[in-house]
């Protein structure tokens, strides 16, 4: 990959020979690729000698001077609105992108990864904590200063770009100082030979080098930004909060998935979401401050509704999907499936000239009856039956969904005024006779493997209730941010037939080889998530989409939807696939439960 590097001076040459502007734009980006191997190569180097938590974050700084470049050179030629898209496109691309094809590349490899789950999470705080701090300024802009900048809002971001540098100090201090131990990476990491050891100073000087020749492309590839846009028919919003930002980002995402692929999840986890949390409480309030100084006005970060949702949910996803401190393939599936969407909601949002906001005044109402035919999967643990001392566990599922239901209703709505909102949801569904296994006989202390035929039923009531607002809202797309809580009433029974008797370790523990069981359960957990739709093209096409996640009563519920739909007079008609997923810890009624298929529904507008 090295030979690539020669794109560096074909690159500068195009730049004074001024040669078309895609030309120019992809000799820039081919040519931070070899550069953004060397800075890989460097930090894992460098790693042998700092441990993996100083690691990521050197890599992270070094690997964030592009954008802090890119964005010092937008402030001089006064282009704000690039400023804060870069910005806001940097923290995306980390926290979802580069983390999600990480967890893929590393999980197709390895099968399943871990890491130290505490620092995930402080990882997530510090960055949720960002994502609400940012909201302040954009909120006290729309609603108290929509004109021009007033003296308050002036002094808001800087007080705000003051608080966060010191909340980034106490976080480096927290780290490196008082509790590295919260960082350390898990015990029983796979250790790669990775040829000669370099010495200090070469991974010092490797990684410095790297990361100069890394911006300086970036910043070319900036000035041919524009004109590629145009060119290829996207439009400024796309460019810098998507394109320019995967481009700019290489170095670090490129670290991250190659620390995957060594299975280094702790360096990995370090690299992408250590660099999300310096854009957000470095390099934003530096470009503030600096602003006063070479830009022809003050940066404000008064993010749009778009950008300020977009960063919110990255950041309540990325928190749960990396919160438990385990990697696979699949859950990188879902942040890229995540930025993807985020990614194609900006690609549809007009010019600022051309965004008009619509207001209602008047509530409307939407009432959608519909049709779910899930398949049930998951595996159900009762408690220890009167004819036994055991405790079975039945895996259900998959299953027919038409040969074992018995009676179904399902009914969803919305009541909305202006951009606020309040939707609901409410499923009934009664299974019979599902086919089931007892997989094992859980007798307190130990758990005695079991094989048998059951037949399991399962009615339930699942109410969502939730209010929303709408943070994008255009010709071509809508985003609803909401929060609320989802409730789910459930009796389940399953009856057996074994081959014998099943004994377990301690003195008269049996479970008989016949018998039934059942088992009651009230789940509640609260919610946060977005909704919305996209528009395809001109026509009455859409992709409608829903996402939540949340917790409570059980250690993790989540819920989405994709599908198609088209628009009438009276109403839409949507097909879509639909999951209802529920982790419950081994005491509870459901464990790793999932209920997910094919939904077809009939929306009435009035």
């Amino acid at each position: 990959m090295n030979w690539l590097l020669v794109f560096i001076p074909i690159t500068a040459g195009l730049e004074l020979a001024h040669a078309p502007h895609p030309w120019v734009f992809f000799s820039a980006a081919i040519a931070i690729v070899p550069i953004a191997r060397l800075i890989v190569r460097s930090t894992e180097q460098l790693a042998t000698y700092t441990g993996d938590a100083i690691g990521g974050l050197l890599n992270a700084t070094f690997g964030n001077a592009p954008e802090l470049i890119i964005a010092l050179v937008a402030l001089r030629a006064g282009l704000l609105d690039m400023v804060r898209a870069s910005l806001a496109g940097a923290i995306l691309a980390n926290l979802l992108l580069a983390l999600g094809i990480a967890f893929v590349a590393g999980g197709l490899r390895h099968h399943r990864q871990g890491f130290n789950a505490s620092a995930a999470r402080l990882y997530g705080s510090m960055m949720l904590i960002a994502a609400l701090s940012l909201m302040v300024p954009s909120a006290f802009s729309r609603f108290l200063a929509p004109g021009e900048t007033v003296r308050e809002e002036a002094l808001l971001n800087v007080g705000l770009a003051v608080v966060l540098l010191v909340a980034y100090a106490l976080y480096l201090v927290f780290m490196l100082k008082t509790h590295p131990d919260e960082f350390a990476g898990e015990a029983g990491a796979a250790d790669h030979d990775h040829g000669k050891r370099w010495s200090l100073q070469r991974a010092i000087g490797g990684l410095v080098i790297a990361s100069v020749l890394a911006a300086w492309m970036s910043e070319i590839l900036v000035g041919a930004a524009e004109g590629t846009g145009e060119a290829l028919g996207m439009s400024q919003v796309f460019i810098g909060i998507v394109f320019l930002a995967i481009v700019g980002g290489a170095a670090e995402s490129s670290s991250a998935i190659a620390m995957a692929l060594r299975n280094k999840m702790d360096l990995t986890v370090g690299i992408a979401l250590g660099s999300s949390i310096q854009i957000a409480l470095f390099v934003a309030p530096v470009l503030v401050l600096a602003s006063y100084f070479i830009a022809p006005q003050p940066l404000e970060l008064s993010f749009s509704r778009a950008e300020v949702g977009a960063l919110f949910m990255a950041a309540i996803i990325g928190t749960v999907v990396a919160g438990d401190g385990r990697a696979n393939w699949y859950k990188g599936v879902q942040l890229v499936v995540v930025y993807l969407v985020i990614a194609l909601m900006f690609y549809f949002i007009p010019t600022a000239a051309a965004a008009q906001e619509t207001r209602g005044d008047r509530w409307a109402f939407t009432v959608t009856p519909y049709l779910w035919l899930p398949n049930v999967n998951g595996t159900l643990k009762y408690n220890p039956p009167p004819a036994g001392t055991g405790a079975p566990a039945v895996d259900t599922g998959p299953n027919n969904y038409l040969e074992n239901l018995s009676m179904a209703l399902m009914l969803s709505g919305e009541a909305r005024k202006g951009r606020w909102s309040i939707v609901s949801d409410l499923v009934y569904i009664d299974f019979d006779g599902e086919k089931s296994n007892v997989r094992a006989v859980d007798f307190g202390r130990s758990t005695v493997d079991a094989n048998g035929s059951s037949r399991s039923s399962l009615t339930g009531v699942e109410w969502t209730l939730a209010g929303g607002y709408t943070v994008l809202q255009t010709s071509r797309a809508t985003l609803d941010a909401i929060g609320g809580f989802r409730y789910f009433h459930v009796n389940a029974s399953s009856s057996w037939q074994l081959n014998a008797t099943v004994t377990g370790p301690g003195a008269g523990q049996t479970f008989p080889a016949s018998g039934s069981i059942s088992r009651r359960a009230d789940i509640w957990d609260g919610i946060v998530g977005v909704r919305g739709r996209v528009g395809l093209g001109e026509g009455r096409w859409f992709v409608p989409y829903y996402l939540d996640v949340g917790t409570g009563s059980s250690s993790l519920t989540w819920q989405s939807l994709v599908g198609v739909g088209y628009g009438f007079k009276w109403g839409d008609l949507v097909l879509a696939y639909r999951t209802l997923a529920y982790d419950q810890s081994d005491d509870k009624l459901f464990h790793d439960f999932r209920f997910s298929g094919t939904t077809l529904g009939a929306s009435f507008r009035f």
